[in-house]
């Protein structure tokens, strides 16, 4: 499922949308790239469980994609556990290249107003 959200006025970068999405082999390469240098090994869980995770709860696996007018592009990742009250962040990641432009305040506010589905 994608979720949708559009950027305030004064993000430094123009984009139009902001997905939420289950991971596919496109992204899959860069967002493991990107887990792997932004958080240190005893911060990390195997990449194996977060993908192909048997708990009902998670850790589940979201790449973020923002879309300037161009198309989809990476933007970054977040594994999130989902329990009956509430959904946990455990990571968040935004690519080095789009940091500092208010993407992952961004994204912590479009979290915020969705629903249990996300």
């Amino acid at each position: 499922m994608t979720f949708v959200a559009y950027s305030p006025a004064n993000m430094t970068e123009d984009f139009k949308i902001l997905r939420f999405r289950r991971p596919s082999e496109r992204w899959l390469n860069r967002a493991l790239n990107l887990y792997l240098t932004s958080f240190p090994v005893e911060e990390r869980r195997p990449w194996p469980l977060i993908l192909n995770s048997k708990s009902p709860y998670g850790p589940f696996l979201k790449i973020l994609l923002v879309d300037d007018g161009t198309g989809d592009r990476f933007a970054g990742l977040l594994t999130v556990w989902h329990f009956d009250d509430f959904n946990y962040i455990e990571h968040l990641a935004i690519a080095p290249e789009l940091r500092g432009g208010g993407l992952g305040a961004l994204v912590l506010e479009s979290l915020k107003t969705l629903n249990d589905n996300f």
